[in-house]
């Protein structure tokens, strides 16, 4: 029979360091559901929250040898938390750059007699595609675009986080970039 022994948080850690599972494990079932909830408030998508739990853990596995908590195990895995969504957010970011610096290229560099009317069945299948979005997601989206709001005058106009603009928008050129990738070859 085992028992399953409960350790202080110091404890914890010192055989964390020291590559203890039962001791990752213990801390695992400590905080994952609230961590779990955390994300999930964040990023507003429970597969989201998911990878985010997952990686939390990997990383704290990852770097057990090396590990200094100058406060508490649970700010520490709350920071670690809260740096993997903001380091999300700066990815999702160069997403967006990018998509924006591949559509003005294109449209820079094609320079062709019939341009103008590959760039209007190219402007007319982006609008087709954008309306496809969901609302709310087109919403945000064409305030970011068209209307040239930054995220935080897009989430005080319409009452949502700064957070859920970004995922609006990464979502939104995702989904377009999915759709015309096919397009957007041909040109």
């Amino acid at each position: 029979m085992t028992t399953k022994t409960h350790f202080t948080e110091t404890e914890l850690c010192h055989r964390l360091k020291s590559g203890d599972y039962n001791a990752f494990n213990q801390i695992y079932q400590q905080y994952s559901a609230g961590l779990l909830q955390y994300g999930y408030n964040k990023l507003r998508n429970r597969e989201d929250a998911r990878d985010l739990l997952n990686d939390v853990f990997s990383k704290i596995w990852e770097i057990r040898a090396t590990l200094e908590i100058n406060l508490t195990l649970k700010s520490y895995l709350f920071t670690c938390a809260r740096n993997l969504i903001f380091k999300q957010y700066k990815k999702e970011q160069r997403h967006d750059d990018y998509m924006v610096t591949l559509l003005e290229h294109v449209k820079i560099e094609y320079n062709h007699t019939d341009y103008p009317i590959r760039e209007k069945q190219f402007r007319d299948q982006i609008e087709e595609e954008i309306t496809k979005l969901t609302p709310r997601i087109k919403e945000v989206f064409e305030l970011s675009r068209n209307e040239k709001l930054t995220h935080s005058e897009i989430a005080e106009a319409l009452g949502i986080t700064e957070g859920t603009v970004s995922r609006h928008i990464s979502d939104a050129i995702k989904t377009l970039k999915q759709n015309l990738s096919t397009y957007i070859s041909l040109l």
